[in-house]
C-alpha cells in the first residue's frame, strides 16, 4: 500500500492510500485519510477549499498530524487569513483524534 495526494473532480486534494498497483484514475478508490471534512466551519465552497487543500499541503491530514505541530496550523491560518478558525479547527481534529 502506498499513500498519495490526488486532487478530486472539484479541486478538493485528498490524501488516500491505494494497493501499489492502483494507477492515478483509481486512487479516488482508495481508503480517505485526509483531510477532516470541514463542512462544519460554514465556509464558503471556494474558501473551504483552499483551507482543506493548504491542510493537505502542510502534512495536517490526519488527526495524529496536529499532535506538535500546532505551529504549522496557525501558520496555515495566518497566511490564509483565517486565524479566527484555529480553535474550531484543533477541535475538528481532536473529535477525529478521539473517535467520535
Amino acid at each position: 500500500m502506498k499513500r498519495v495526494v490526488y486532487t478530486d473532480s472539484e479541486g478538493y486534494k485528498r490524501v488516500v492510500e491505494v494497493p501499489d498497483h492502483y494507477t492515478k484514475d483509481e486512487y479516488d478508490k482508495g481508503i480517505y485519510l485526509g483531510p477532516p471534512d470541514l463542512e462544519e466551519l460554514g465556509l464558503y465552497h471556494t474558501t473551504q477549499k483552499k483551507l482543506s487543500n493548504a491542510l493537505v499541503d502542510a502534512g495536517l491530514v490526519e488527526p495524529g498530524n496536529l499532535l506538535g505541530n500546532r505551529m504549522k496550523l496557525r501558520q496555515v491560518l495566518v497566511r490564509l487569513q483565517l486565524t479566527e478558525l484555529e480553535i474550531p479547527l484543533i477541535s475538528i481534529y481532536q473529535r477525529l483524534y478521539k473517535g467520535e
